[in-house]
């Protein structure tokens, strides 16, 4: 069967997460695993000897594994908090540094999708998410679920469509998890044009840049017109209840609009492919971090090969 990854550190921060991740993983009849990594266990192994510091195991009689004493505890005491039955989910516990636990996880065969959930570092911090789970996104190569919020059932989707060529494939997933969940889909597809101020006196032959901006806007606005069509066609084909919408943004925030969107659709989960990597890394730049960043639903990042 296969499987979501839910990773957690087991503190309270966590249970947004760890209800996101399990009602998303029932819904598509994926197995939800706990995953945690233990960076604390090796160095007590490490820098202690005497028996009454080092890490006392425990075999748990549920998921039938040793595990180590506190870290059991604390996956009890956070099921308990989010009102999980132990018997309806799996728990990983990897022992070692946060580089060897994302290297270990591409080592499972049966993972599906992963479920993730953020820090906020500050307005001086780059990404939007913490240091495992920024890592995992750029490394494990699968579709990551970012819980912002705890949502139980996914019942308002928006699918950020780009304006380049749809991909069928992203477009086959998304209709999964909106039948999964019998939900309905916005599509929305926000074209952001960046025009720096001019003076004509430096254009010295036609066309002005003023002619450039909306020969630009228009074939533009023609191709992304394009692709929703397409893909409301699919949708409606699929029997799945859609709408979608199109917005021009000249020297604005896209990532307002489409909080505004979210807000207006009542949007449980926003589903983005991330457009703009540098480096295996989101760009400074990128129009999908500002959307990631500012946007406040649950979201779901569709792996880019």
């Amino acid at each position: 069967m296969k499987e979501m990854l839910i990773c957690s550190d087991l503190y309270e921060g966590s249970d947004n997460n760890l209800k996101s991740g399990y009602s998303f993983a029932s819904s598509l009849g994926l197995k939800p695993k706990i995953y945690h990594i233990d960076t604390m266990t090796p160095q007590l192994n490490k820098q202690f000897h005497p028996l009454t510091v080092k890490p006392r195991y425990i075999k748990d009689p549920i998921w039938n594994k040793d595990i180590e004493a506190t870290v059991l505890d604390m996956a009890n005491k956070a099921l308990a908090r989010v009102g999980i039955e132990k018997e309806k989910v799996d728990f990983e516990n990897f022992e070692g540094t946060i580089n060897e636990g994302i290297e270990h996880l591409t080592e499972h065969v049966d993972l599906e999708m992963m479920a993730i959930g953020i820090t906020h570092h500050g307005v001086f911090h780059r990404f939007f998410l913490n240091t495992f789970a920024e890592k995992s996104l750029f490394h494990v190569k699968k579709d990551v679920l970012v819980s912002k919020k705890a949502v139980e059932n996914y019942s308002h989707l928006t699918y950020l469509i780009p304006y380049t060529p749809l991909d069928e494939d992203d477009l086959a997933k998304v209709i999964h998890i909106a039948k999964c969940n019998e939900a309905k889909v916005h599509m929305d597809c926000v074209v952001p044009i960046n025009f720096v101020g001019y003076s004509l006196e430096l254009f010295s032959n036609e066309p002005y840049p003023r002619e450039i901006l909306t020969s630009e806007l228009s074939d533009l606005r023609s191709k992304a017109e394009k692709e929703l069509q397409k893909a409301h066609k699919i949708m409606k084909d699929a029997n799945i209840e859609c709408s979608y919408s199109l917005e021009m943004v000249l020297n604005e925030d896209a990532a307002k609009r489409v909080e505004e969107i979210v807000q207006k659709e009542n949007s449980d989960l926003v589903i983005i492919k991330p457009q703009h990597y540098t480096f295996e890394h989101l760009s400074i730049g990128s129009v999908s971090l500002d959307i990631m960043k500012n946007v406040s639903s649950n979201l779901l990042l569709l792996k880019v090969e």
